[in-house]
């Protein structure tokens, strides 16, 4: 079982070297956690933030946000892109 807000900070750490200049940030409601592979997880969060940040304002902060229900879990990445 993976706790994904803890693997997603360490994927923006790698993006906070490559993109200083964009604030990122990562919120949780619950643990967040769920049983997934975490090469593609790693994955798929590069990728979302990565398309966040390109399509974004510049300047604006990425916002990230993990909640749960249900037995399910949610990722919300939000940018104030114009695209």
């Amino acid at each position: 079982m993976l706790h994904l807000p803890v693997m997603f900070e360490q994927v923006m750490d790698g993006l906070r070297v490559l993109h200083p200049e964009v604030e990122l940030r990562c919120t949780s409601q619950g643990p967040a956690v769920a049983w997934v592979d975490p090469e593609r997880a790693a994955r798929v969060m590069a990728n979302l933030l990565t398309n966040a940040i390109a399509h974004g304002k510049d300047g604006a902060p990425v916002c990230v946000s993990f909640r749960e229900g249900d037995g399910e879990v949610w990722m919300d990445v939000h940018n104030d892109g114009g695209a």
